[in-house]
């Protein structure tokens, strides 16, 4: 099977850093590459980690001529986590997460909709700036701290709640 074709993925159980990196090599077309002549790209739009708990690991990774150190918690998007995988249109989070980090869907130009699980309590940062294609954030009634919600330009329209505060 070529990885580079899945266009959908959902996974069980838990997931780390290595697990990110090989997602986002999927969903990310900063990425591609070419081999004997053919452009070789990801093609992941849906996401389902419903199910999946995230795990405490971090790891350096380099983004340009940069390097950074991936700091996991439990249970949190991290910062940056999904910044450009502007293959996605879709992604199902965890009901377990507690957190989402500083830019954490920054430029995934192609997302469409999310509904953040019910235990966030803040959103980092301008976690949805630059999703472009954006329309809708449905936020939990516990939500308590967004910094600085620059979504994207535009803003999302039906910017709702699940429930009233």
């Amino acid at each position: 099977m070529n990885r580079y074709k899945i266009e959908s993925l959902e996974l069980i159980g838990k997931i780390d850093y290595s697990d990110i990196q090989i997602i986002r090599r999927l969903s990310c077309s900063k990425y591609s590459f070419t081999f004997r002549g053919y452009t070789i790209c990801g093609n992941l739009s849906i996401l389902d980690i419903s199910k999946v708990l995230i795990i405490k690991r971090g790891s350096f990774y380099q983004q340009g001529m940069r390097y950074f150190y991936w700091r996991f918690k439990d249970n949190i998007i991290a910062s940056e986590m999904f910044s450009e995988c502007d293959l996605l249109s879709e992604i199902i989070l965890p009901a377990s997460i507690t957190a989402i980090g500083d830019e954490a869907f920054y430029s995934c130009s192609n997302l469409k909709s999310i509904v953040i699980p019910p235990l966030v309590s803040s959103i980092g940062y301008r976690a949805f700036a630059e999703c472009n294609k954006l329309e809708s954030i449905i936020l939990p009634e516990g939500l308590t701290n967004i910094e600085a919600p620059d979504w994207h330009r535009n803003g999302p329209e039906p910017l709702r709640r699940q429930a009233a505060f």
